[in-house]
């Protein structure tokens, strides 16, 4: 029996040459510009997980592994790994608090975009929610603290909180307008956010509103996807509307636009996209003779 406990029992590793091991890698891949095996990497990564199987089950030794678990795979774009180990760092985080307010931070922005990469919505608002909460966060440009609350309201509509996105994003754009001064193209998404929030909220005139802004932005900037975007969306919002008029102006628009840049490719979509529009419109007209 006290054969079997020495041969099933993990290895308790020397402290320090376990500190030294991760100490190498995660130097190595927090370095700028370091090139180097990410396969490789975790294979030594999960030499030292087991290795850790003989450390308390809570100690910082095991969350800082855990932690570097999930900065490697985010660079391999493994986000089902990240959330696995993530839900570890936390764990032993919340035990026993071994990270500060940067790389906690950074944690739970990892789990948010590995979260949405797999499609858990909720999963994904919770850890950027809780990353956001940390307050001040002067690791953050003040560009890098705009991106991230576009993507709360990106996040707050696609979990159905169209009330809270809306609010989210209208305090952004406040914001953002002051941030970016006459650089007025940056606010095209967030506009385009906008006009989503609103129409979902059944606030038609003001979606239309924030698609208008935004396509004068993108027409300024001569950006003619996004341009094109617009007048689509308006033309759809038009025909939702009950006025085959207005949709049919603005796709008339969209074609003469496709033209004046002479691009067979667009001019076809642009076309196309018109021909769906008035087969629609005379499918309406017909279900209502």
């Amino acid at each position: 029996m006290q054969f079997l406990r020495k041969l099933f029992s993990a290895p308790v590793p020397r402290q320090q040459d376990f500190d030294a091991a991760l100490a190498d890698l995660r130097a190595t891949l927090l370095e700028e510009g370091r090139l180097f095996s990410g396969s490789a990497m975790y294979q030594e990564l999960q030499a030292l997980e087991a290795q850790a199987l003989g450390l308390p089950a809570h100690s910082p030794q095991r969350g800082w592994l855990f932690e570097t678990f999930t900065r490697l795979q985010t660079k391999r774009g493994d986000s089902e790994s990240v959330l696995h180990y993530g839900a570890l760092a936390l764990h032993v985080h919340n035990s026993q608090a071994f990270m500060d307010a940067e790389s906690c931070f950074y944690l739970h922005y990892r789990m948010a975009c590995a979260a949405d990469e797999e499609g858990e919505t909720a999963l994904a608002l919770h850890h950027l929610q809780t990353a956001l909460s940390t307050e001040p966060r002067p690791w953050l440009s003040d560009e890098q603290g705009l991106a991230l609350r576009e993507k709360l309201g990106y996040l707050l509509h696609e979990a159905g909180q169209h009330a809270e996105a809306l609010a989210c994003n209208t305090r952004l754009l406040h914001d953002a307008k002051l941030f970016y001064a006459s650089d007025t193209h940056a606010l095209c998404n967030l506009l385009n956010n906008l006009a989503q929030n609103t129409y979902e909220l059944q606030q038609f005139g003001e979606s239309q509103r924030y698609l208008q802004r935004r396509l004068a932005l993108a027409q300024g900037a001569q950006d003619y996807e996004t341009e094109a975007d617009c007048l689509f969306q308006l033309g759809v919002l038009d025909c939702e509307q009950g006025d085959p008029v207005g949709a049919r102006t603005w796709f008339d628009l969209r074609v003469q636009r496709a033209r004046s840049l002479d691009d067979p490719d667009l001019i076809a979509a642009a076309l196309q996209a018109q021909q769906e529009l008035i087969a629609r419109l005379r499918s309406a007209d017909e279900g209502q003779a």
